[in-house]
């Protein structure tokens, strides 16, 4: 009987997963993994450069959910990480010093549907995002609200800022605008 209880008492301790310490001083490298495609795995690692440390399920082990399914594209931006995780429909948005999520803006269509996000671009406190709905999005960087959307050629896939100007490489072919285009709405 003593030997159960020992046994007993032993198998039942306080927390048998303890709450990882993650390093959040120093500099650091973030590394996106993009996952593979409907696996629902993208993970996004830190690399702590002053203790040669690399935390691989940082979003994870932070947020205590996974990032989502096909993780595009992330950018800096003043004190907030702006990741685009496509097949999930999101932008995900982190406190650039901890990791921890201020908020999961979901991409949508008026329909509903996931507009697929891409790549990321951002200029004069707002983020630009393509989506594979022919459209760039514009989210504020207060707010963290979408403000804006205009619709572009077919599959935007590469964003760029240059003297205010926003010019966006389309993979979907000859077909849709070209030039300018109609101002955000």
């Amino acid at each position: 009987m003593i030997l159960l209880t020992g046994l007993l008492l032993w198998s039942c301790t306080d927390n048998d997963n303890p709450a990882k310490e993650i390093p959040v001083k120093g500099k650091a490298l973030l590394i996106l993994n993009e996952g593979s495609m409907q696996a629902n795995n993208a993970t996004l690692a830190r690399y702590d450069l002053q203790e040669e440390m690399i935390t691989k399920e940082y979003f994870l082990d932070v947020n205590k959910r996974g990032l989502g399914d096909v993780a595009n594209d992330m950018i800096r931006y003043g004190s907030k990480i702006y990741i685009a995780v496509n097949m999930s429909g999101t932008v995900e948005v982190l406190e650039a010093t901890t990791g921890k999520s201020l908020r999961q803006i979901r991409m949508e269509t008026d329909g509903g549907q996931s507009k697929e996000p891409r790549r990321l671009a951002a200029n004069g406190g707002k983020i630009y995002v393509t989506s594979f709905d022919d459209t760039v999005t514009r989210i504020d960087t207060v707010s963290l609200a979408v403000d804006g959307s205009v619709e572009v050629g077919m599959d935007p896939e590469g964003i760029a800022i240059k003297n205010s100007k926003i010019y966006v490489a389309n993979s979907g072919g000859s077909t849709g605008p070209t030039g300018m285009t109609t101002p955000y709405r």
